[in-house]
């Protein structure tokens, strides 16, 4: 049964010792701190991911511009299919984004801010995320009276093959 999994992501500013200037990025994964470029979000086989990513500036002076997540906060590099989709937060934070883990494979995507530099977390899907729809080759009914007219059709042709079946035997 597929399941959502939630990862709550906290990239923490640190300023340099003067505590104005941004200095370097710390990161934690569910609560569990690990260095930016090594933090890795598992996607266990078969489920999906709504993944939050928030930004924490505990120290910033009033002097200093807020960080935020860019116009283009996730850089994404190209795969089989896309595994990404359902970005909001940009220019905000926090940054939420749907992981469909469609694929097994280790999808590194890149992190952008608005006046701080970029970091490299890792997603680690485990692949069999929610199955897809196939193409209908007939679209389904968005409307009651649509549904009604589909089911109208349905039965005349069960009779039809019903009659023809009897005709036969």
């Amino acid at each position: 049964m597929t399941q959502q999994q939630t990862p709550k992501l906290v990239v923490t500013v640190v300023r340099n010792p003067s505590g104005k200037k941004f200095d370097h990025w710390e990161m934690s994964v569910d609560g569990t701190s690990c260095v930016p470029a090594e933090c890795t979000v598992t996607v266990d086989h078969g489920n999906n991911a709504l993944i939050t990513v928030t930004i924490a500036d505990p120290n910033r002076p009033a002097t200093e511009p807020q960080i935020t997540f860019s116009n283009n906060p996730l850089t994404i590099p190209p795969t089989n299919q896309p595994e990404i989709k359902i970005i909001s937060g940009q220019g905000t934070s926090p940054l939420v984004f749907k992981d469909h883990n469609l694929d097994k494979e280790t999808l590194k995507y890149t992190l952008n801010f608005n006046n701080a530099p970029s970091i490299d977390p890792i997603i680690q899907n485990g692949g069999g995320g929610p199955p897809r729809m196939a193409k209908a080759f007939i679209p389904l009914p968005t409307t009651q009276q649509q549904l009604a007219i589909d089911l109208g059709i349905a039965f005349i042709l069960g009779i039809i093959v019903a009659l023809i079946v009897r005709r036969l035997f």
